[in-house]
């Protein structure tokens, strides 16, 4: 689970998978988008007749983020990047917007395509490649990790992992 900042904000108010908020006019749809983290989330902006989806780091109009394997799932049961090209593909917005790496992009059926082949294409390359039956114990880097993530202990007080 990347992304885990020490700096946690309270939420105050969920937003469950395709709830409305309206504000200022503006029409605001959240939505589970597990692509770069399983925690992920983007935003539906309706204005004017003019429809924005911030899809954050998950993928860019190029393909999927290459260069971390913590952003790394494949096809499959486990919701991931498949579940946002899906997504995307149905909502169809005017325009994509992504953080601080891309510039937004308008939204073209078959340059929405790309990232999902893309994606496919490197899959089936590293499950011919790796010896386990699911390519994610591969590309895994910390084999172990605690859950949570997190873990406030005091000095001479025993505590229980699980790893």
């Amino acid at each position: 689970m990347p992304a885990l900042d020490p700096e946690s904000i309270p939420v105050d108010h969920p937003l469950p998978d395709g709830e409305v908020v309206s504000w200022k006019g503006y029409e605001l749809t959240a939505y589970y988008f597990p692509g770069q983290t399983v925690h992920h989330d983007g935003l539906l902006i309706e204005h004017d007749r003019t429809r924005i989806f911030m899809r954050g780091d998950s993928f860019a109009d190029s393909g999927i983020n290459e260069y971390c394997s913590y952003n790394r799932d494949f096809p499959g049961d486990e919701p991931g990047h498949e579940e946002c090209f899906r997504l995307v593909l149905q909502l169809e917005p005017d325009m994509l917007v992504a953080s601080h790496r891309s510039p937004p992009s308008r939204f073209r059926k078959s340059i929405s395509r790309r990232p999902w082949t893309s994606f496919a294409t490197v899959g089936s390359w590293l499950s011919a490649l790796l010896p386990w039956d699911d390519p994610h114990v591969g590309l895994d880097p910390s084999w172990v990790r605690a859950y949570p993530y997190r873990q406030a202990v005091r000095a001479g007080q025993p505590v229980t992992l699980e790893a």
